[in-house]
């Protein structure tokens, strides 16, 4: 009797029982919102922590979260929107929901480690089709912007949202995708080929949505430096692994700083160089670009990361570096010119139909860091964004009931 239950018939079937199980079980999970009271994908729900949340998690989690009647916000953009430096409870993006009321729907997609607009954008333009009325708010400078639809962690969302076909990808962005296969970075590139194979299979049997959702429920079996740094158990779900960030006053913070004068000053330096390069002043004191090289890579990758159909729907938000950086480490011609970056580069935003704010009045005290912001900073950030938002949502008729989807 033993012996027959160990033939290779029987061996190989229930193989391809449990094969087609998980493919069922993946399928059934993508179709399910089950994060607990999703705030934002933190350090144990992104790329950090070894877990990758796919497009139908984030579109699962909005369809939760906003009725169909109410204005979708999607938050994208680096660490800097994540909001790396405030706690859940005191986020920048609750306090942007707050501001704004009941009438909208603010969700964080923003993802620590990925160039603005981050995959973010992936997930607002693939509920772009399934919501009446939607905006897409980002943190960009024009340092930042990315000059292709995909980045170092996040690219496998690319992928994902255009083999399951949750989004439209024009040619340009697919053929600059497809470019990084054959860049001459040998590692760049085996990373872009193995995020487009690996996604491309997983479109078909939907593995990677129930490991997501056994390890965020049940047991999570990867070893990673976030647990291990917490000190917490390998296998503990990620639903109970939290993460929480701990005050420093401003006094402490600004003794990190001067701790980092000779990282801060080696920033700066290559930041100056690269903005004194792309304006100057014409006879009437006004910038003008310097650098048609510079300024025409920066239209490409506004082309290549944000979606023609999205634009008009895009809130661009510019954060300047922290003063107390500028101040020290640049001189007063040079913080000019990180000015006059900033205003031709929200001019080039416009002119391609997204919208824009400056949040210029931030303080030292505000900020982290160089660029990450404190909760007295996001507070501050949230107030210019709602203001911003309610303006581009008066603009597409969505406080008249006139918003809708874009074909």
């Amino acid at each position: 009797m033993i012996k027959g239950l160990v033939k290779p018939r029987w061996l190989f079937a229930g193989a391809a029982v449990g094969f087609l199980l998980c493919c069922i079980l993946g399928r059934a999970a993508s179709r399910h919102d089950f994060y607990k009271n999703f705030v934002r994908f933190n350090p144990f729900l992104n790329a950090a922590g070894d877990y990758y949340p796919t497009i139908d998690q984030m579109r699962q989690i909005a369809f939760a979260q906003c009725p169909r009647d109410k204005i979708l916000v999607i938050v994208g953009g680096d660490s800097i929107f994540h909001g790396c430096g405030q706690p859940d409870d005191k986020l920048w993006t609750k306090t942007l929901q707050r501001d704004l009321g009941d009438r909208y729907r603010v969700i964080n997609f923003a993802f620590p480690g990925s160039p603005p607009p981050g995959p973010g954008i992936m997930a607002a333009q693939s509920l772009l089709q399934s919501y009446p009325k939607v905006i897409f708010c980002c943190n960009i400078m024009a340092t930042d912007l990315q000059q292709l639809p995909e980045d170092r962690w996040y690219r496998y969302l690319f992928w994902d949202a255009y083999y399951k076909g949750r989004a439209a990808i024009s040619p340009a962005r697919l053929a600059a995708a497809y470019a990084t296969m054959h860049d001459r970075d040998r590692d760049k590139a085996d990373a872009s080929v193995k995020a487009r194979a690996s996604t491309q299979f997983d479109s078909w049997f939907y593995f990677r949505d129930l490991w997501d959702f056994v390890g965020y429920r049940w047991c999570f079996t990867i070893w990673n430096g976030e647990t291990s740094l917490r000190k917490l158990n390998l296998f503990r779900p990620r639903k109970d692994c939290i993460y929480g960030y701990v005050p420093v006053s401003f006094e402490e913070r600004e003794k990190e700083w001067e701790a980092k004068t000779p990282v801060y000053q080696d920033f700066m330096r290559k930041q100056g160089e690269h903005f004194r390069a792309l304006v100057t002043k014409d006879s009437a004191g006004n910038w003008v670009e310097n650098n048609a090289d510079g300024w025409g890579s920066f239209d490409r990758a506004i082309e290549l990361s944000i979606p023609e159909e999205l634009r008009q729907h895009t809130l661009v938000a510019h954060l300047p570096i922290n003063p107390w950086v500028t101040q020290r480490f640049v001189d007063k011609y040079t913080q000019d010119c990180l000015l006059g970056v900033e205003e031709l580069a929200i001019k080039h935003f416009e002119a391609v139909g997204c919208s824009a704010v400056r949040c210029d009045d931030l303080i030292p005290s505000d900020y982290m860091d160089n660029g990450h912001l404190v909760s007295q900073g996001g507070d501050r950030v949230a107030g210019e964004v709602a203001a911003a938002t309610q303006s581009l949502a008066a603009r597409l008729g969505y406080l008249n009931g006139e918003g809708k989807s874009t074909p």
